[in-house]
């Protein structure tokens, strides 16, 4: 016989965990509940992938995820689609359409864009074509992958690229990294951005594969990984939030601007890029003749199938901004001397070493030159243009490339 004490005792136990089951119970009917009205209604956020998506490619290394959407932080990301065909674009049919004159652009972060889908400077190009040409549409594919070189570029074309028709493909060549890391296979490359060791932190967690099918587990994941984001900002860059959002330089778009140290690395990276040929090294000259072998293979290509093919060149922060300019000098100094370097190096050797094969550029650099005294064209410790640098560089290359497509009609 239990004596009454122990008997109240366990009375007490049995009623503790009677309860602890009734809340345990409760609460995973309510999580379901919400898991039921987030799949009915489709509010979860399950989409959002803050390193844009990336997958991997056994041609070009990686690509975009297609149908991706990420929501934007106000004042810090933008909104990125990615439509049906991996692209940050508007949808488009893979046939070319009647009576249509389709451009498709290769490139990295410049193309893919730092600013808004409506800001970007191949959206606007697309706009001014379509206004101006009576006799026929035009399609510009935005193909920009971030993190691409121009040897993951020519993957693209040869792999995929022509499977779009297009009559014409504009090389978006960023004279900054774009000569780097041109002599590694394509399919070796990956890239690196903080968004992905997130994810790939969240992955480690031991729950991680048990929750991953719950659409409610994934919106609070990314709402974590977004306060995370956020974090990091503001401790870059303390005055993130009070910076007005007309600033030329207002940190809107996508997560990649960086600490002053950083910035002043990057522009070190890349000053033996504007030395005059004479007082380039082997590896220089090497970096060079391996990037042009690249782009005259994609011209190449271009010519078998009778596509039209052009280089657009992107001057560097450094070439067209005094004050960035000033801050170059002083990271160089005591390394490279001032009359080693030229400011219209390295667009001059690319565009002698490209007209040797016939192949068209658009160099953008004294339009933005004579812009940059007036107003700021780039982000602000971002490398990448604005939203006014990207309407600068749709006017500039508009003038060519409407030549091109007046030209591609009639001689269809």
């Amino acid at each position: 016989m239990i004596p009454k004490p122990c008997n109240r005792y366990l009375k007490r136990v049995y009623s503790f965990f009677i309860a602890l089951l009734l809340v345990l119970a409760s609460s995973a009917f309510a999580l379901l509940l919400i898991e039921g009205c987030m799949r009915i209604t489709g509010i979860s956020d399950r989409d959002v992938v803050l390193s844009r998506g990336f997958i991997t490619d056994p041609h070009c290394g990686f690509r975009l995820r297609p149908n991706v959407r990420q929501k934007g932080i106000d004042g810090i990301l933008s909104a990125v689609h990615i439509n049906s065909l991996g692209m940050r674009d508007r949808e488009y049919s893979t046939t070319k359409p009647p009576g249509t004159i389709r451009i498709l652009a290769l490139g990295d972060s410049f193309a893919y864009g730092r600013v808004d889908y409506e800001f970007n400077f191949l959206t606007l190009l697309e706009n001014q074509l379509n206004q101006t040409q009576t006799n026929c549409a035009v399609e510009l594919l935005n193909a920009g992958v971030p993190a691409y070189q121009p040897i993951n570029e020519l993957a693209y074309l040869q792999h995929y690229g022509f499977a779009f028709h297009p009559d014409i493909v504009l090389l978006c060549f960023y004279v900054g990294n774009d000569l780097r890391a041109n002599d590694a296979p394509a399919s070796e490359t990956h890239p690196e951005i903080p968004f992905q060791r997130m994810e790939k932190e969240a992955d480690t967690l031991p729950f991680h594969s048990l929750l991953s099918w719950s659409e409610l587990y994934w919106t609070l994941m990314n709402l974590y990984i977004r306060s995370q984001v956020v974090s990091e900002i503001q401790q870059r860059i303390p005055d993130a939030r009070e910076r007005k959002r007309d600033d030329p330089r207002r940190l809107f778009p996508d997560f990649g601007f960086m600490t002053e140290e950083q910035f002043r690395e990057t522009l070190a990276t890349q000053m033996r890029n504007h030395l005059l040929p004479q007082h380039r090294n082997d590896w220089d000259r090497e970096n060079f003749a391996n990037t042009v072998a690249v782009i005259r293979a994609m011209a190449d290509l271009c010519r078998e199938r009778s596509v039209r093919f052009g280089v657009a060149l992107f001057p560097a922060e450094v070439q067209v901004d005094e004050e960035i300019r000033e801050l170059f000098f002083e990271i160089i100094e005591g390394i490279i001397t001032l009359p080693e370097l030229s400011g219209e190096e390295p667009q001059q050797t690319l565009k002698q070493l490209l007209s040797e094969s016939n192949i068209e550029t658009i160099d953008l650099l004294p339009a933005f030159i004579e812009k940059g005294k007036m107003q700021k064209l780039y982000l602000l410790r971002d490398t990448h243009w604005n939203e006014a640098g990207n309407q600068l560089a749709a006017e500039v290359m508009y003038e060519i490339v409407n030549g091109w497509v007046r030209e591609r009609f009639e001689r269809e």
